[in-house]
């Protein structure tokens, strides 16, 4: 006979129904099929409601599996409505049937709250590089009959293992053997189990660490010269830089490497680079009880090239704007400057190449014109000098 069907089947799990236009309800947790039947988890068997809708039902009847007979043929309740709701107090297989005007339609289920047991952690090794661990869990598998061929198939739990160490999660996976890193810090490796249903088991195992990993920040020291000459991240010398160990783990030894210039073992050193060039830093850290060792080399420090160069005018006239004469400079060690009048008479020397001649001889002010300089400079690279004479325009 042909029928005609009109079943609208809305299963679902729920804790709490609020009204929203309708209804609304949380959803199952996780579901999935069998041949022709759905199969449905949950947190807890209680909590389940399944609820079937047909706007032209005349009766809605609920069926739950029986093993002895193997078949859906126990009736738990019957209702003339085009709406009702079931709620399993068992765990295993249900059926409704909805009776219509033309006939009637059934639809298989099952609904199932599935635990994990237990849980433990075993650590197989621990080296350096990382530690190899497994999830040793106990969780039942569910049966659902399969009718047609009256033989029952197993439903595992479908599993995800996340570990944890501390407050930090590594890894999160669907296999029960995983590859971790070596931690730096002692602590407790955590494993949390999940199955399809979102109950859970937990693992602790207290984790002694060997492992070190070399970081460290750095804080290049400021000389505070209007003058001095500096592009970005280049620095002039001498270029005093503050460096910070901010390594983890339990290491015994720590070697810092300036590039080709020197290495150095204090644990938060200050140094002073002397010549121009690029300089690669790495700081080395090792554990000499594990003989695990780490290196951070990801800083580089440009260094300037010595130069010296000099303006051809000032304005000593008290605005702050170009009211003195003084070169700019990178990179220089020593520098000695004499300025004349046109009479061949010196009116100012210096020594400091970041101070300047603020256009007076004495207490008062120098006239306006031009003004000779002689200047010798000696830059921080090995043989590099510099010998410049010129002449300087006053104006005020």
């Amino acid at each position: 006979m042909n029928i005609k069907r009109r079943l609208i089947l809305l299963l679902s799990i729920f804790y709490t129904t609020i009204s929203q236009a309708g209804f609304h309800s949380v959803g199952a947790t996780g579901a999935t099929t069998v041949g022709a039947d759905s199969v449905f988890f949950f947190k807890n068997i209680a909590d389940a409601r399944v609820a079937a809708t047909d706007n032209d039902a005349q009766k809605i009847e609920w069926f739950a599996f029986s093993d002895a007979d193997k078949s859906f043929s126990s009736l738990i309740k019957s209702k003339d409505a085009t709406t009702d709701t079931l709620s399993p107090e068992t765990e295993g297989g249900y059926m409704v049937r909805i009776t219509t005007a033309s006939g009637s339609s059934e639809k298989r289920f099952w609904c199932f709250a599935p635990k994990i047991e237990s849980a433990q952690i075993l650590v197989d090794t621990i080296d350096c590089e990382s530690m190899s661990v497994e999830a040793l869990v106990e969780a039942d598998t569910m049966r659902v009959f399969d009718t047609e061929l009256s033989v029952y198939s197993s439903l595992p739990q479908k599993l995800t293992y996340s570990w944890h160490l501390g407050d930090s999660l590594l890894l999160n996976t669907k296999y029960k053997s995983a590859e971790l890193e070596s931690p730096t810090d002692d602590g407790a490796l955590t494993l949390e189990v999940v199955n399809q249903a979102g109950n859970t088991a937990t693992a602790t195992d207290s984790i002694t660490a060997i492992n070190v990993k070399a970081a460290f920040s750095y804080t290049p020291r400021e000389h505070n010269i209007d003058n001095e000459i500096s592009k970005g991240d280049a620095l002039s010398a001498p270029a005093e830089v503050e460096f910070k160990n901010e390594s983890k783990g339990k290491y015994t030894v720590c070697e810092w490497v300036m590039g080709n210039a020197s290495r150095l073992f204090d644990e938060d050193p200050v140094y002073s680079f002397q010549k121009s060039g690029t300089y690669t830093v790495s700081l080395i850290v090792t554990n000499e009880n594990s003989t695990c060792s780490s290196v951070d080399s990801t800083l580089q420090i440009t260094v300037t090239d010595s130069a010296i160069d000099f303006p051809n005018v000032f304005s000593p006239n008290g605005d702050g704007v170009n009211d003195e004469f003084r070169p700019a400079y990178k990179s220089i060690k020593s520098y000695r400057i004499t300025i004349y009048n046109r009479w061949g008479r010196k009116v100012y020397s210096s020594t400091d190449p970041s101070t300047g001649w603020d256009g007076k001889i004495g207490n008062s002010n120098a006239a306006e014109g031009v003004y000779m300089y002689v200047a010798e400079a000696e830059g921080f690279d090995k043989g590099v000098s510099f010998r410049r004479k010129g002449s300087v325009t006053l104006i005020r």
